[in-house]
């Protein structure tokens, strides 16, 4: 397949974009057995084309699932025992692909941001002065030593 738009249509994913897609993918599977890695990642590659036929779509894809098997070796070990379908892969939001840990951070965030937004002005306003005071914003400069007679 040709990589440039051909009469206003836009070209399909080229083939060898998408041996290095699979050449990536079976990368980051990495306990797996070389022929179970070529297989999945083929498996997978096939449900991101089906997807995003066209390369402008294809090659983010591709990517954003190869970054999230990259950082996420327990959502990979996942794929490759055969716990997490491949459709799920490419349908899934990336929140839901990430690391556990940065989805326990987001979560965190989300409950603080939610307890803010239900606070009213005035304990806003105490608890915000409280976070000064624990930081140590705007402390006066320490005093300076005097001369002893």
């Amino acid at each position: 397949g040709s990589d440039a738009a051909i009469g206003g249509l836009a070209a399909e994913a080229s083939a060898r974009t998408r041996e290095r897609a699979r050449a990536l993918i079976s990368k980051h599977l990495d306990p797996a057995p070389e022929g179970l890695r070529r297989h999945l990642a083929r498996r997978l590659d096939d449900e991101i084309f089906e997807k995003c036929p066209v390369e402008k779509d294809y090659r983010p894809c591709a990517r954003r699932i190869v970054a999230n098997l990259r950082r996420n070796s327990m959502l990979a070990a996942g794929y490759a025992t055969g716990r997490v379908p491949p459709e799920w892969l490419v349908l899934a939001q990336s929140e839901a692909l990430a690391p556990r840990l940065r989805q326990m951070q987001r979560r965190v965030l989300r409950v603080e941001a939610f307890k803010e937004a239900q606070q009213d002005v005035d304990t806003a306003e105490y608890k915000q002065k409280m976070w000064e005071v624990a930081k140590g914003t705007h402390l006066a400069p320490p005093a300076q030593f005097e001369e002893m007679p």
